[in-house]
């Protein structure tokens, strides 16, 4: 057994695996910045709803007729209607923006290490001659993930355009 084994593929796979670490890194920034994003929104929301909620009691309270309080309660209404659609609008706008930033590192990244895990299986195929069917049958089915990948990826949907004030 004088024959080597061709390690070169794995130096490739190994430039593919950082790359990786260094998306999901960055797919992890993402993520808590768009928690802390959500959470900052949220405690917005809850403060603004008691604000409007004791302006409204106030006001409530001063009412001089029932006619009054039934329209003071309306307005009350529609402002928690209006706050908690807009509270949604922004939270639907947070996620899709997250997403929208999430899936072409992710994908761009799984589509580069399928590549090596491909180059590296051919290269394999080609030093050992006993392990050529498992290396064509796993870049199959590489190239079955990386379809499924794109299909997500391409389902995800796109951010609102919306100016900002």
């Amino acid at each position: 057994m004088s024959e080597k084994l061709n390690f070169a593929p794995l130096a490739s796979l190994s430039q593919a695996n950082n790359a990786w670490v260094t998306s999901f890194l960055r797919a992890t920034q993402v993520y808590f910045d768009t928690v802390q994003n959500l959470a900052e929104l949220n405690f917005g929301a809850v403060r603004q709803m008691l604000e409007d909620e004791a302006a409204g009691y106030k006001q409530l309270l001063g009412s001089t007729s029932v006619q009054q309080a039934v329209d003071i309660q309306t307005g009350l209404a529609a402002t928690r209607l209006k706050n908690g659609t807009a509270c949604t609008q922004a939270a639907y706008e947070l996620s899709t923006v997250a997403a929208g930033e999430l899936v072409p590192v992710v994908q761009s990244q799984y589509v580069e290490l399928q590549a090596a895990v491909e180059d590296g299986a051919r290269q394999t195929a080609a030093a050992l001659p006993f392990g050529k069917d498992l290396a064509l049958a796993t870049i199959k089915q590489g190239s079955v993930l990386t379809q499924s990948l794109q299909q997500i990826a391409a389902a995800v949907p796109k951010p609102l355009a919306k100016s900002r004030k």
